[in-house]
Parts: structure tokens; C-alpha cells; sequence
């Protein structure tokens, strides 16, 4: 049983790979249109740059939960971002292609 306000009210999932430059550009936007409460997840698809540590060094100012799930080999960022939304009654996935 889920207790009332458990869940994020929105949950925003962006995959990425190699993605840091944007994630760095865009990341900061998504955090200001978000409430408290909500969160982020982002899932990364085996990507070689620094994205990782990016991710993980990134402090929003809001209360945000920042998930991140890094794969150890490239797979279909689809399929996962479908697993997430469908945890939330709220989601949203944006992606860059």
C-alpha cells in the first residue's frame, strides 16, 4: 500500500548518452520549472564522457530527487524509460532524438 505523498507528483526522465554538454545547458531549465517533491531520472546509456561524474557533482536548489541509472553496455533507452514513467502517475521523458 502507498502512502498519500510518497510518490514524486512529477517525475521527468531524460535518457542520455555522451550527453553531459547538454545535460550541463539544459538540466539547470528543467530544475526551475519543477516543485519540491518532484524528480528527476536520468538514464544514461553507456556513455564514455564524464557525464557520471556531472550528474553526480549537479545540486539543484530545490528538493529534487535526481535518480540515475547508468548502463554498462548501450541498450534501448526506450524500453527503460517506459519502466520509469510507469512508476509515476505524473511523467514526463524528454530526449534529444
Amino acid at each position: 500500500m502507498k502512502h498519500p505523498g510518497s510518490d514524486p507528483a512529477l517525475s521527468v526522465v531524460i535518457p542520455t548518452f555522451n550527453g553531459r554538454h547538454l545535460l550541463q545547458k539544459h538540466l539547470p531549465d528543467v530544475v526551475a520549472m519543477l516543485r519540491d517533491g518532484d524528480e528527476i531520472v536520468i538514464v544514461d546509456d553507456a556513455s564514455t564522457d564524464d557525464t557520471a561524474h556531472w550528474v553526480k557533482s549537479f545540486s539543484p536548489e530545490k528538493k529534487i530527487k535526481i535518480k540515475y541509472e547508468k548502463h554498462k553496455k548501450k541498450r534501448s533507452l526506450c524500453r527503460r524509460c517506459k519502466h520509469w514513467c510507469a512508476g509515476s502517475q505524473t511523467s514526463v521523458c524528454i530526449s534529444h532524438q
